[in-house]
């Protein structure tokens, strides 16, 4: 497996800004599943690995009537499905999430 730099920015704006600096070097890690099979295989082979897991504003669901429901993208789709404000609201998509989950 070839060396990477792993690199764990607190804020979206120093992931995009890590990202605008290293391009198509650069991979974002969140689940991990797809992103570590892939360098185990050689399929792909990243100068620097991003993990934006501990990014607090990508890791929230929030709903309001105006704006409808918005889903971080580090939240995880038992998350969603324990969600009581996509139960209550989008009850097919906690059940579709529960059932991929």
């Amino acid at each position: 497996m070839k060396e990477f730099e792993y690199l764990k920015p607190d804020s979206i704006k120093e992931t995009i800004s890590i990202l605008s600096q290293y391009g198509g070097k650069a991979q974002i890690l969140n689940g991990g599943t797809d992103l570590i099979v892939g360098i185990r295989d050689k399929i792909i082979q990243p100068e620097y690995v991003v993990d934006i897991k501990a990014i607090p504003q990508l890791n929230k669901i929030t709903y309001s009537k105006q704006d409808g429901l918005h889903i971080g993208a580090t939240v995880t789709l038992n998350e969603i499905s324990d969600s009581k404000v996509v139960q209550r609201n989008y009850p097919i998509l906690a059940e579709a999430c529960k059932t991929v989950g």
